[in-house]
């Protein structure tokens, strides 16, 4: 989380600025860095690289998602807390794994 506290700070919010391409560069390496044991352990419960890259950006982009809207307060209007809402999609992600294919 303090990762992309750090993103959101260095971005200024959605748009990139202020950043050169090399920089850009290297936080987007340090950034995947940082999320590659996620997918390496989707690939060891069984995907392969492709969904398991598929399911890595879905984790990512639901822990974006709740960061932004706790920080910026947003969450209270659901009456919802981020960790809570993490977790739950991290129990539901796993048995979903586990099942047997249809």
């Amino acid at each position: 989380p303090r990762d992309l506290d750090l993103g959101f700070y260095l971005v200024q919010g959605m748009r990139p600025r202020g950043l050169t391409a090399e920089l850009s560069f290297q936080l987007n390496d340090r950034l995947h860095d940082a999320l590659r044991p996620c997918e390496a352990a989707l690939q060891a419960m069984g995907l392969n690289a492709e969904d398991a890259l598929r399911e890595n950006t879905a984790l990512f982009a639901h822990g974006v998602g709740l960061l932004l809207l706790k920080h910026t307060g947003r969450i209270r209007m659901f009456g919802q807390d981020a960790t809570l809402l993490f977790d739950a999609y991290l129990i539901s992600l796993v048995e979903r794994l586990q099942r047997p294919p249809a």
